[in-house]
């Protein structure tokens, strides 16, 4: 709803009288608040251009902070896989000891059973004589 009511005129102002005054007054009043709508229009432009510019600095920066971010993630990644390919080769290394270290328990228990052999079959030998 829209009340209408009388005009205002700055206090500064007198209401019209004749168009010379008319005239005097567009030109002083109503131009003078044209012109700072302009300039104040140019101000907001200016503002808009400038948050622009700095939205796609923003823009551009987090493309490279997620690109850094991805690169990251990819050599974590990799040195997960060689982490768990030495773990696997600690593994395989430390089981193959386990296993030579049993072959050559068995090894000994070998040579100790052949030296008791060798030690037996010396004293059969010894039994013969010579002559």
């Amino acid at each position: 709803m829209y009340i209408r009511g009388p005009a205002y005129y700055p206090p500064s102002c007198q209401k019209p009288q004749n168009a010379e005054q008319m005239l005097n007054f567009l030109d002083e009043t109503t131009m003078a608040g044209y012109e700072k709508l302009l300039e104040t229009s140019d101000n907001y432009r200016n503002d808009v251009e400038e948050m622009n510019r700095m939205m796609r600095e923003f823009a551009d920066e987090s493309e490279q902070l997620r690109a850094n971010i991805d690169g990251i993630k990819e050599a974590i990644s990799a040195v997960n896989i060689a982490v768990d390919e030495s773990a696997k080769g600690v593994v395989n290394v430390t089981e193959m000891s386990v296993d030579l270290t049993h072959r050559v328990g068995d090894i000994g228990h070998e040579a100790n059973s052949n030296m008791g052999i060798a030690s037996k079959l010396n004293e059969e030998v010894n039994k013969f004589t010579l002559e």
